[in-house]
């Protein structure tokens, strides 16, 4: 049971330290869609 616990912790943590780094790409992403979406909708973008 204990080692649940702290597996389910460590997710916990892992989780929060990476929602920042998440949301940045995810704003990066969705910034480099919209500037090429207009222009050519091509699959290159996606690597």
């Amino acid at each position: 049971m204990s080692f649940g616990q702290l597996m389910v912790v460590f997710d916990v943590k892992v989780e929060q330290e990476l929602s920042l780094d998440d949301v940045k790409k995810h704003i990066n992403e969705r910034r480099m869609v919209k500037g090429l979406a207009p222009m050519k909708k091509a699959p290159k973008g996606r690597r």
